[in-house]
């Protein structure tokens, strides 16, 4: 058995395994075979690094990861003395992280949500950022929420952003109050980002991805052995395939959003700093992953 069979066969064991403890979705939510179907044979060698690459996050282990990002985040403050021993609730806001164009759509919503289903956590404290803003003295402590932090652009847009005539970041400047950012995923280039531009911005990843995990770089680990010229060629001429030939930091870049490169998906969505390969449905292209 050549070495590119034995790691299609080891795939396809742990492709089961992860079904059968619902793991990974059905496959018309996760499809392996039927990507892998994409690439010419010269090219499955490739095309399997990058499926062993790619990380798929359960709605449970979601739910555990947001708990262990909030939860961390709580232990600060109470080590801070920021929170009361008996209302840690009072005076504390949760905030969903707006899009570069807010849309209800956003996946900070959808985490807003999570805090009220699965942890409990009162409707009260749950707000818009306008909300927030136009009744900021009721609060000391804001604490934004999402799914994934990529370049950390919507973050420090959404801190910035004017909403009803003041910015979290006016208020940061005029009054005593406490922010922080939880999140199940934060990449190494949006926690560098938002801890230079956004210094007064506590930062509570739950799992964060070192530049080793763009796999858009011959560079990284998961390409080991493989000649970097090669690595490039098969890249972008797959890209191309799936329609994405653009390397200009926008959402048609062929590395995903920024240049990020990623492999990652959540039980609700894939972050639009994925390489294209894995959600790319132009030329009939067949994705690993569709919502």
């Amino acid at each position: 058995m050549s070495s590119t069979d034995q790691r299609q066969h080891l795939l396809f064991e742990r492709e089961t395994h992860f079904r059968n403890f619902q793991l990974w979705p059905l496959a018309n939510k996760l499809d392996l075979r039927r990507w892998l179907g994409n690439f010419e044979n010269a090219e499955q060698e490739f095309a399997l690094r990058l499926a062993n690459a790619f990380c798929y996050f359960s709605d449970d282990a979601v739910d555990a990861l947001f708990r262990a990002s909030v939860q961390r985040y709580f232990n600060v403050l109470a080590s801070r003395k920021t929170l009361s021993a008996t209302q840690p609730l009072h005076r504390l806001a949760f905030v969903p992280v707006e899009g570069e164009t807010p849309n209800t759509t956003d996946s900070g919503h959808l985490f807003a949500r999570r805090l009220k289903k699965k942890m409990g956590v009162p409707e009260a404290r749950i707000l818009y950022p306008a909300n927030v803003i136009q009744s900021h003295s009721n609060y000391d402590t804001i604490i934004f929420v999402d799914d994934f932090v990529g370049s950390g652009n919507q973050m420090e847009e959404t801190f910035r952003r004017s909403y009803e005539g003041q910015s979290f970041w006016e208020l940061a400047h005029s009054r005593q109050m406490t922010f922080g950012y939880c999140a199940c995923v934060f990449t190494e280039k949006g926690l560098n980002r938002l801890r230079t531009n956004l210094p007064m911005l506590d930062l509570s990843p739950a799992h964060v991805t070192g530049e080793d995990y763009n796999l858009s770089l011959p560079s990284s680990s998961f390409w080991s052995g493989l000649e970097p010229s090669a690595i490039e060629a098969f890249l972008r001429s797959a890209s191309a395939r799936a329609g994405f030939t653009r390397e200009d930091h926008s959402e048609e870049d062929w590395r995903g959003f920024h240049g990020l490169g990623l492999g990652v998906g959540f039980s609700h969505g894939i972050p639009d700093a994925n390489l294209a390969l894995f959600w790319s449905q132009r030329n009939d292209w067949k994705p690993l992953v569709r919502w």
